[in-house]
């Protein structure tokens, strides 16, 4: 300031609304100002019913505890409908306090054009703010540069629903100060990352306990804690995804479904797949299919094929980007490329999601329907004509390579065609894809395709025996027989036949197993396929041994080695000595299965599996002999086989021969150790006959009834 004087300094710290500087007064000084503008609160507050997410809120707090002297963006991804809004509102809800200066709210689902959308948005905000609509400029980047003007230094909060693009956000960011924007993702935004302090924060179905109590919020705990079992089946049937119960919610509150047993009458509407998602969809404020129709709009072209793809796909396991170029007839399209873009967009969008091993995607089982539902019904037959296309030759091929010296299939449908494939790189194919298989068969024979699904029920054998997926096993062989006329008897039947036997006899039904194989001798007798019938023969005696009938089993299996003999193949000869000496004397059973497992070593036959199996019986009998050193040589030797090609089944079987070896070698310790090892994966299986077995050989160390040997079986 001027004068005669000190220099004078006026400073002013704080805020207020009007501030007087003046070098003179003379006389009263009137101030006239209108109430203090309270600061902006243009975000809804969150629903009540909000649960769980506890994972997402601390994640989101993570971020604020940051403390960077600079807008933190968060992003909230995961399918429509998942509740990404609700968190965003719910955990700056929480948080109102760190954000005095403003929060403000931004929905862009309402247009395509982003630009004016985005412009309008911050007309909005600078008007909350306070400031004159004459000083707010006509653009979008002017109206931008404004806000970050007024929020710099500020502390204020910024949601931004169904984002499109990274401009857009920023367009809608704060300048530099204590800011969080929260946004919930409606396409890919992940360039946000490289300019911004950005977290992404995945969001997933709630789990069935938090859906239950949601349900019960919304519909009345006492109702819901009613009838558990259809509450459960509810959350089932809407796959814990809080749109689809909060529409379920809506439904157990109308008068209809007030009465007794109305959760399970609206789970009994929704049971039909066809049906379900209209029946998620009845109002205009809350529907599911509005939510997906939505996100499936602002897909290019090229995704929504692959969307509606997918959907058609029978299997509900991850599927391949492999089998998607398969499915679209890729070239029908801009070539790999783009599937391999639509695959991202699609992951973006929250329409699917990544394996954790990044090469497999699973979709929600509420937007399988819808995009099954937007198929015509050409399109969803010839996309699934190239599912079969893609999977039967593929299959076929993998099981001729684990096992090619089976030779069945080539018996009943010919040489299998295309290149050797490595038994290894094809059985985790096949283990990976088994579910989606599992899921041909209904349509293989809806759709008249009944050598296909006879293909398959023989190529997956070495999957489902090995890994004892037994299910499979009676499902593939059930279905294959159904195939069969009235009163027919075929070769092809009693392979069948055989195959559904083993699944049996490892369930412990060995009376069901009988039955099948006695047909299946039959009928490969009159099919006059003499490898057949050895092998038919040879079921049957391992099945009457399982039932104890040793004498009968041992002379029905020394008829398959003298017919195995006779025919002259190296490997189904060994396979039959193999066999035989399970129902013969240890004395005599060493000697003979030194010999299988030569001719599984011989280069000519190579079959490393049974080779290993043929160790682990020797250990056994060797236990029985006493010959405890030979005996763990050659079980460890087998164990550490089964272990490097994750045979779980068999390793549970050789660990509790390991804990026999131990009984029978005096160390009580070592063998329950082995047991409980056994006991661990058969549980964890599901393989029940045998975890009733090694429980009962440990609840019998404390006495003195351990038994191994057939008798134990």
């Amino acid at each position: 300031m001027s004068g005669e004087g000190p220099d004078v300094r006026n400073v002013f710290d704080g805020r207020a609304d009007v501030v007087l500087q003046a070098g003179s007064v003379h006389g009263g000084v009137h101030l006239h100002t209108g109430r203090p503008r309270e600061a902006p609160r243009l975000v809804p507050v969150p629903t009540p019913h909000f649960i769980n997410q506890r994972r997402v809120l601390a994640k989101a707090d993570a971020v604020l505890e940051l403390g960077a002297d600079r807008p933190r963006i968060l992003v909230f991804a995961g399918p429509p409908g998942v509740g990404k809004r609700e968190v965003a509102r719910y955990w700056l809800h929480q948080h109102s306090g760190d954000f005095p200066d403003g929060q403000f709210h931004a929905d862009l689902s309402s247009g395509a054009d982003a630009d004016g959308l985005v412009s309008g948005k911050l007309l909005e905000f600078l008007l909350a703010a306070g400031i004159d609509s004459s000083a707010i400029p006509d653009t979008v980047d002017g109206r931008a540069a404004c806000f970050r003007s007024w929020s710099a230094g500020k502390q204020v909060a910024v949601v931004v629903d169904n984002a499109l693009t990274p401009s857009q956000v920023r367009m809608l960011t704060p300048a530099s100060g204590q800011s969080v924007v929260l946004v919930t993702a409606a396409q890919d935004l992940d360039a946000l990352r490289v300019r911004d302090l950005t977290t992404f924060i995945d969001l997933s179905p709630l789990e069935d306990d938090f859906a239950v109590d949601l349900l019960g919020r919304l519909a009345g705990q006492e109702r819901v804690a009613a009838e558990p079992a259809a509450a459960h089946e509810l959350v089932d049937l809407c796959a814990g995804l809080p749109i689809a119960l909060c529409v379920v919610g809506g439904l157990l509150s109308t008068r209809r479904s007030r009465r007794p047993g109305g959760v399970g009458r609206v789970a009994g509407e929704l049971r039909d797949e066809h049906a379900r998602l209209s029946g998620l969809s009845a109002g205009a404020d809350l529907s599911v299919n509005a939510v997906f129709n939505t996100a499936y709009q602002r897909l290019s072209s090229v995704a929504q094929r692959c969307h509606r793809a997918l959907g058609v796909h029978p299997g509900v396991a991850a599927r391949s980007e492999d089998v998607l170029r398969a499915m679209v007839a890729v070239e029908d399209v801009a070539g790999e490329d783009s599937v391999a873009d639509a695959v991202d967009e699609l992951v973006a969008a929250g329409l699917v999601y990544e394996d954790p091993d990044g090469e497999r995607y699973r979709q929600h089982s509420l937007l399988r329907l819808h995009a099954v539902g937007l198929a015509s019904a050409d399109e969803k037959a010839g996309t699934l004509a190239r599912v079969f296309d893609y999977y039967v030759p593929r299959a076929v091929r993998a099981g001729h390579a684990v096992i090619p010296g089976r030779g069945w299939l080539v018996t009943f449908f010919g040489d299998v065609p295309g290149e050797p494939e490595q038994p290894g790189e094809v059985m985790r194919w096949l283990r990976a894809e088994r579910e989606n298989l599992r899921a041909l068969i209904k349509p293989l024979r809806s759709s008249g395709r009944v050598d296909d699904l006879r293909k398959l029920a023989i190529a997956l054998w070495p999957l489902h025996e090995r890994d004892k997926h037994l299910d499979d096993l009676v499902a593939f062989n059930e279905a294959a027989i159904k195939t069969e006329r009235p009163g027919e008897q075929t070769g092809l039947g009693a392979l069948h036949r055989i195959q559904l036997a083993f699944a049996h006899l490892h369930r412990g039904d060995a009376g069901a197993a009988r039955g099948l194989c006695e047909t299946a001798v039959t009928a490969a007798a009159a099919a006059r396929i003499p490898t057949l019938e050895a092998t038919a023969v040879e079921t049957l005696g391992l099945v009457l041994l399982a039932l104890g009938e040793q004498v009968g089993a041992e002379d029905l299996l020394r008829r398959s080695f003298g017919m195995a003999t006779t025919i002259g193949d190296s490997r189904r000869t060994a396979i039959a000595r193999f066999h035989l000496a399970k129902a013969c004397p240890p004395a005599e059973a060493v000697p003979m299965l030194e010999d299988a497992l030569a001719a599984f070593a011989d280069p000519a036959v190579s079959d490393e599996y049974n080779a290993a199996k043929t160790r682990w019986w020797l250990g056994r009998r060797l236990t029985d002999l006493g010959r405890v050193a030979a005996a763990r040589a050659q079980l460890d030797n087998a164990l550490t086989f089964m272990r490097s090609e994750q045979m779980v089944y068999d390793q549970a079987r050789i660990l509790e021969s390991l804990g026999d070896l131990a009984v029978a070698a005096g160390d009580t310790t070592t063998a329950a150790k082995r047991f409980r090892e056994s006991v661990v994966i058969t549980e964890s299986c599901g393989f029940v006959p045998d975890t009733k077995r090694v429980r009962r050989k440990l609840h019998a160390l404390d006495g003195d009834d351990v038994r191994s040997g057939p008798e134990a079986e």
